[in-house]
């Protein structure tokens, strides 16, 4: 079953992944076992839809719970870049704060993620599964 716990639409700006970790805060609570993977997960989707999508666009985040998941989406409406590609760490080419991002989502959902079309719409939604309840 999927119940929808929150949606919000962000500006296309700097506060938008606050905006959103804020969300999560709100949705989950703080004290929830998966409360910081939903955090780093959701702030670098919101980041990488800020920093490739349009300056005058718009992001939706999506917070929903399907079984033992929480299943997070974050649609944009950019028009021509690139897809979401996934880099492995490379010393060489990576800098340590930029270029890892999809990395740490692809590390905490155990590779389960991906993005897809809006259905006729511009820009595409990039997807998240976490564990409800991570095993560490």
């Amino acid at each position: 079953m999927l119940a929808t716990l929150g949606m919000r639409q962000l500006g296309s700006e700097a506060a938008a992944a606050r905006e959103a970790r804020l969300e999560i805060a709100k949705t989950v609570g703080a004290d929830h076992p998966a409360y910081e993977d939903l955090r780093l997960v959701v702030s670098e989707l919101v980041t990488n839809a800020f920093r490739h999508g349009p300056p005058d666009g718009r992001i939706t985040l999506h917070i929903r719970r399907e079984e033992g998941d929480f299943l997070i989406e974050v649609a944009d409406d950019g028009t021509s870049r690139p897809r979401p590609i996934l880099r492995a760490p490379d010393p060489e080419v990576n800098l340590p704060e930029k270029g890892l991002g999809l990395w740490n989502v692809h590390v905490i959902t155990l590779g389960r993620w991906g993005f897809q079309d809006r259905r006729g719409l511009p820009g595409c939604v990039v997807w998240a599964r976490i564990p409800a309840h991570p095993h560490r």
